[in-house]
């Protein structure tokens, strides 16, 4: 990446599994803190503006019944 000049960031989640960062409808903290991490990242870059509301959201959809579909 570097040698091409492409911009890249890695950021480590120590002692995940895989698939750590899948949506799961219980509470899973690296779900929110890998789309936070991706929206800062293309803020920097210029592809999105404003700051990152992904843990509220996240929050938001956690917290609803399987039969609330409003945000589907």
């Amino acid at each position: 990446m570097k040698e091409n000049d492409v911009p890249a960031r890695f950021v480590e989640y120590a002692g995940a599994s895989h698939g750590f960062f899948n949506y799961w409808p219980a509470h899973n903290p690296y779900f929110a803190s890998t789309l936070e991490q991706t929206d800062q990242y293309l803020t920097e870059l210029g592809y999105l503006s404003g700051q990152p509301n992904v843990r509220d959201l996240y929050a938001l959809v956690s917290n609803r019944t399987t039969d609330d579909r409003s945000l589907d």
